[in-house]
């Protein structure tokens, strides 16, 4: 059958990347009982639906990657290095040619303390959605579609769907957010490493949060 990640990792990483992913859990936990006033049938709750989406996508990574060294996570040395640094490449690159956030995240969240909601969009954020759009989806999608083509779009897809509510149903943000995924899926499956991703996504965020920060100033 055809897949879309083939690599393995080696356990080191397959712990190192567990150990991220409790971080990640740890931190969107606190951020759900921190968060007092949230209310379903309230337009005001839009901010706190972000925190539910990630503890969902958190809990269907965590059960997926279980005991698993194909899972399409860190990958090798190597290819973690090659990966931080292309994709780093890759941030300054999209930075420097466009000023469209590509992957601000649902909102901004945690309205009553502006450090911890800084923190949430510029680092969990992007850990979040990278494991559950470069990782888990695809490993899932790979196990019943026989075309790695098709698993990429469907992400893309999801991916841009997903920020319908950030980019207030912005048929052009959104499609860009499509875009913006395959070309990481497509430049994850070549260095066979998620962190391409991550370290393109984080870059990204914790720029878009600095010049936030900046512009209060």
């Amino acid at each position: 059958m055809a897949k879309m990640i083939p690599w393995e990792t080696p356990q080191q990483y397959v712990d190192l990347d567990k150990s991220l992913t409790y971080v990640a859990i740890a931190v969107v936990l606190f951020l759900l009982l921190y968060s007092t006033q949230i209310n379903i049938g309230n337009a005001s709750s839009t901010q706190n639906f972000s925190i539910i989406y990630l503890a969902i996508m958190l809990a269907v990574g965590y059960s997926a990657m279980r005991d698993r060294k194909d899972y399409g996570g860190f990958g090798t040395k190597e290819n973690i290095i090659k990966g931080i640094g292309l994709g780093a490449v890759a941030a300054a690159f999209m930075l420097i040619s466009t000023s469209i956030k590509l992957s601000s995240p649902l909102a901004s969240t945690v309205s009553d303390s502006q450090i911890l909601a800084y923190f949430y969009v510029a680092f969990v954020v992007p850990l979040v959605e990278e494991k559950f759009f470069a990782q888990t989806m695809p490993f899932i999608l790979d196990k019943s579609i026989n075309n790695p083509l098709i698993t990429k779009v469907i992400v893309s897809i999801a991916f841009g769907l997903f920020h319908a509510i950030a980019y207030a149903a912005s048929l052009p943000l959104m499609l860009t957010a499509m875009g913006f995924r395959f070309a990481v899926l497509y430049g994850n499956e070549m260095l066979k490493t998620s962190t391409f991703g991550l370290s393109l996504h984080w870059i990204n965020n914790i720029v878009g949060v600095a010049k936030t920060i900046l512009a209060m100033g």
